[in-house]
């Protein structure tokens, strides 16, 4: 319980910024990945539509 009190305020302060901070990239990875999956599957469903309709 010491050790933490002996740590400075500002640290803390960073430290819950840096973390935060983190938090939101991974939240918008996750966001950012999912529609690039969902926008390769409609790509190949429109490739295999126009393939199908071509022959």
């Amino acid at each position: 319980m010491r050790l933490f009190r002996s740590i400075p305020r500002n640290v803390w302060i960073l430290g819950l910024v840096s973390l935060l901070t983190d938090v939101g990239v991974e939240m918008i990875y996750a966001l950012l990945s999912t529609q690039s999956e969902l926008i390769t599957q409609i790509d190949i469903i429109i490739n295999k539509t126009i393939k199908l309709c071509s022959e």
